[in-house]
């Protein structure tokens, strides 16, 4: 493939992340949002269906963006996913944990007055946390293909480092929705 057209896919999947990721923390809030409401009821399916969710927007996408990020043409060894070079990366890295911090100030809530029962507890934790912990896996599955090294590796190896990539990438959203499933 030649250099010119590298960098129009370089630029359109570069692009793809971008727009997919501020819904999807968008998404993965809604899916924690209804989570922490499932759990305030009694019915255990509605709970496991909207950990389910939560988990195809937060360790899914995690793993895909870990994938993407960190993927590199064959020839040139060039990183798929980075368009605009090391610096536009890390201020758009900055601009994510800028909402992350904001996110997370944002979604604190003031004690009620009175004692909260063990399942308001664990749903006021999963409205709070969740979000954070999805923002989180996107940090860090784009900080991982922004700084993973560049390494020739056969076909065989390197889809088993992806599949390793993606498999850490998705597993604090994973246990994240298996914690508040088994507690909630």
């Amino acid at each position: 493939m030649s250099i010119r057209g590298e960098i129009v896919i370089s630029h359109v999947i570069g692009a793809a992340v971008v727009v997919t990721v501020l819904p999807a923390t968008l998404a993965a809030g809604q899916a924690a949002s209804i989570l922490a409401n499932a759990i305030l009821g009694y019915n255990d399916t509605v709970v496991a269906q909207s950990a389910l969710t939560y988990v195809v927007f937060t360790a899914v996408l995690g793993a895909v963006l870990a994938v993407l990020a960190s993927a590199r043409f064959s020839e040139s060894r060039r990183r798929i996913c980075a368009a605009w070079g090391q610096k536009a990366a890390i201020t758009a890295a900055a601009v994510f944990i800028a909402l992350f911090g904001f996110l997370t100030l944002g979604f604190l809530q003031i004690e009620p007055a009175n004692p909260l029962t063990q399942r308001q507890l664990v749903s006021r934790d999963a409205r709070n946390w969740l979000l954070a912990i999805s923002c989180l896996t996107y940090i860090a599955a784009l900080a991982w293909g922004l700084f993973s090294p560049a390494t020739k590796l056969r076909q065989r190896r390197r889809l088993l480092r992806s599949a390793a990539e993606a498999a850490a990438a998705s597993l604090p959203g994973l246990v994240a929705a298996m914690w508040f499933v088994w507690h909630g």
